[in-house]
C-alpha cells in the first residue's frame, strides 16, 4: 500500500486476507474481527475499517501463504476515519 487511496479502496481486502505462514502475525486460530488501521504520523494510525474472519480458505493455501475469507462488517463503523491510536515504541504491526 503506497497511498491512502490504495488502503481504503478495492486493494485493501486482497492485501489483508493474504498472510504469511512462517513468522505469521495472525495466530493459528485468528480472531473473528480484524481491525484495519492506516499509518498517519509518527506512531499514530487511523482506523479505516473492520472485517469479519470466516476462517482460512484452505483451497487457496500455498507453501508460504494463507488466505482468509474476510467480509466487511459494520462493527466499529461509527469509528471509521475517527479513531486514532498511538502505538508504543515496541509495536508489532
Amino acid at each position: 500500500m503506497k497511498t491512502r487511496a490504495d488502503a481504503i479502496g478495492p486493494n485493501l481486502l486482497p492485501y489483508v486476507r493474504e498472510q504469511g505462514i512462517r513468522n505469521s502475525k495472525p495466530p493459528a486460530a485468528p480472531p473473528r474481527i480484524w481491525l484495519n488501521f492506516l499509518a498517519t504520523t509518527g506512531r499514530r494510525a487511523r482506523f479505516i475499517t473492520a472485517h469479519e474472519n470466516h476462517g482460512e480458505v484452505l483451497a487457496e493455501r500455498t507453501d508460504d501463504r494463507r488466505f482468509f475469507d474476510l467480509r466487511p462488517t459494520p462493527e466499529f463503523a461509527a469509528l471509521a476515519d475517527r479513531l486514532v491510536i498511538e502505538w508504543t515504541k515496541d509495536t508489532v504491526n
